[in-house]
């Protein structure tokens, strides 16, 4: 099976719960700062990057795990992704699911975001992104643990 969480650049909110489902970030307790900064995709991504793949790893049932930013489009990629997942498992035998996280970013994610990938201004943009994200992580790991769940 092949997971993608996706969001609106692909570099926050789908990233941080795609490293919940490998395991790079803690299920049982919110993540500081630092535990944050250091994920390799994390406010990192550009507006360039919007619709490729980032690699998350495998998980504990051997899926391959991805992060993927859709923007303002989520919906209508999200339907293209799950059409061609029903044509391809035809022939591959794969299943693909997609999973919106943007709807759990609390606002701050948002402005900055905005701040951070938009308008380059890292220094007041990431300690937003920071504060929303831990934040929200409670319904980001919830919502990792109902994936995983229904994988059993």
């Amino acid at each position: 099976m092949k997971i993608i969480y996706n969001c609106y650049g692909g570099t926050h909110t789908s990233i941080v719960t795609a490293s919940i489902h490998v395991g790079r970030l803690p299920m049982d307790r919110i993540p500081h700062s630092v535990e944050l900064n250091e994920i390799s995709a994390y406010d990192r991504m550009e507006t360039g990057d919007i619709g490729y793949l980032t690699y998350m790893g495998k998980d504990e049932y051997h899926n391959d795990v991805y992060a993927v930013g859709l923007g303002s489009q989520r919906v209508f990629y999200t339907g293209i992704l799950h059409q061609l997942s029903n044509e391809l498992t035809t022939y591959q035998k794969q299943e693909l699911l997609v999973i919106d996280t943007l709807r759990f970013a609390h606002f701050t994610v948002h402005i900055g975001g905005f701040l951070s990938r938009k308008i380059h201004l890292i220094s007041l943009g990431r300690p937003l992104v920071n504060y929303g994200i831990k934040r929200c992580y409670p319904s980001l790991i919830q919502l990792v643990a109902n994936v995983k769940k229904s994988l059993q």
